[in-house]
């Protein structure tokens, strides 16, 4: 049980829907074609994620404040060439119907949704060591979590970036080290005068810890190939994490007191079902009341929604968002609210008919067919994360720079507002690539993003007119 293989089985397993659902999905999918985009209930019923290579995305827009005619010219409605290539409209006017009443976002299918523009020359090297970072924010300040690997030992090291420094707060020694390469960052979450760190030991045990204080476990065995999540609840935090120590993988939820002690432990879905990278879907105050989470099989899997009570705990079944084709193992989901509509945008990685990677857009209360967020022209699995916007939401994806899935990545920031897709804006290190980006908003506006290169982990500041409208700040 120590060896690091143990972690890293398969997450899919036969399907095991109801046969009139399966087969109601199969005709939905195949005789009648995914293609259509025609509005569905807030439950999607079937998806398929993108299928066929794309052209090279738009080029992004130069760095240039808003309000310039660079700027403008970003703005300006751009043919989204990978929902092309599947035979759909474009997300831009003429998509699909927008949506009225109560369930529309504040940006209709006609509009099309400005880009965001980096706001510094060069980015602030924060930890000079390749690794997923975890994310969180309090104020304007930043703290970026991620593991670190040296001379044998392992520790989880916390940098706190403020008025564009980046300081060491603290670390956490890991024992036993894992001493393979890490895919999955340490979950972060400031809270008042404490920064707590959830992340796992070589041997797949899950810990939390606030710094400087002893950690306490929370699981003996978790799939080390995805991130926990962490948020507040009344009364303490919640913890989610893939358990992989059985024959198919659940979905958890561990609630937690105020001194970081366990009072409770959930599965988030039913025993006929299988539950896989749980994601708190945290609001600005770190807070959370629902946790997204994915069913993964051989043909087609579920996304699911599990709502929370305030204490953390689950209330009622999980719903069903979406039912989609095969995802990738393991899954990635995100799920953000566009909180003027209180519509979901999901994110989700999955496998294409040519084995391709692909990384899909839904919306709920949307069309059923999933848009592709970025051209799926590469292999292996991609990394992904969101932020809600008012009228939508912004994402961060990985995108390979060729097709083996050993291949570098670049990143590719997009907004979604509607049913419109943004300009994309591509985003490399020095050493031209990226990966692993991870998305958080301070409190002026400013989105930061962080990411890995070969080498080191990234951060920047990206001014993204939805998020800060009025004017933004010099570089």
């Amino acid at each position: 049980m120590g060896s690091a293989s143990v972690l890293v089985r398969r997450a899919a397993r036969p399907a095991a829907l109801p046969w009139a659902r399966l087969t109601w999905a199969l005709l939905a999918c195949f005789g009648l074609g995914c293609g259509d985009d025609t509005t569905s209930p807030a439950v999607t019923t079937a998806a398929v994620p993108p299928a066929a290579p794309a052209p090279q995305p738009a080029p992004e827009p130069a760095p240039t404040a808003p309000g310039d005619p660079e700027t403008t010219r970003a703005r300006e409605p751009a043919r989204d060439d990978a929902a092309a290539a599947l035979g759909t409209q474009p997300a831009t006017a003429g998509a699909a119907p927008a949506q009225t009443g109560a369930g529309a976002d504040s940006a209709t299918a006609t509009d099309t949704p400005g880009a965001c523009t980096r706001l510094d020359r060069t980015p602030l090297q924060v930890i000079p060591e390749r690794g997923a970072p975890g994310l969180a924010t309090e104020g304007t300040s930043l703290w970026v979590a991620s593991y670190r690997f040296a001379a044998g030992r392992e520790r989880v090291q916390v940098v706190r970036v403020s008025a564009g420094r980046a300081a060491v707060e603290s670390e956490l020694v890991v024992d036993p080290p894992l001493t393979q390469g890490r895919h999955a960052a340490p979950a972060v979450l400031h809270d008042g005068a404490r920064t707590l760190v959830v992340y796992t030991d070589g041997r797949g045990r899950l810990f939390v810890a606030a710094l400087g204080r002893p950690p306490t476990l929370l699981a003996e065995l978790a799939d080390i190939r995805l991130s926990p999540t962490l948020a507040k609840v009344t009364g303490g935090y919640a913890v989610t994490y893939t358990d992989s120590s059985g024959p198919t993988p659940r979905a958890v939820l561990v609630r937690l007191n105020d001194a970081l002690a366990r009072t409770a432990e959930h599965v988030l879905h039913p025993d006929y079902m299988a539950g896989s990278a749980p994601y708190l879907v945290r609001e600005p105050d770190g807070s959370s009341h629902r946790v997204a989470f994915a069913d993964p099989r051989r043909g087609l899997s579920t996304l699911l929604l599990a709502n929370l009570r305030p204490d953390g705990s689950p209330n009622g079944e999980p719903v069903t968002v979406s039912v989609v084709s095969q995802l990738t193992d393991p899954a990635r989901v995100v799920m953000v609210e566009a909180r003027d509509s209180r519509r979901l945008h999901i994110g989700f990685t999955a496998v294409d008919a040519r084995s391709a990677t692909a990384v899909g857009h839904l919306v709920s209360n949307g069309p059923s067919n999933p848009r592709p967020l970025i051209e799926n022209r590469g292999y292996g699995v991609l990394d992904l994360d969101a932020l809600g916007l008012p009228g939508g939401a912004l994402f961060v994806v990985d995108s390979p720079l060729a097709a083996p899935d050993t291949s570098p990545r670049e990143l590719v920031v997009r907004m979604v507002a509607g049913l419109s897709l943004g300009t994309p804006l591509t985003i490399r290190a020095p050493d031209g690539t990226a990966r692993a980006g991870r998305l958080a908003r301070l409190s002026d506006g400013i989105v930061m993003v962080a990411y890995t290169s070969l080498s080191a982990i990234y951060v920047e500041r990206l001014y993204c007119p939805e998020f800060a409208p009025l004017a933004a700040p010099a570089p």
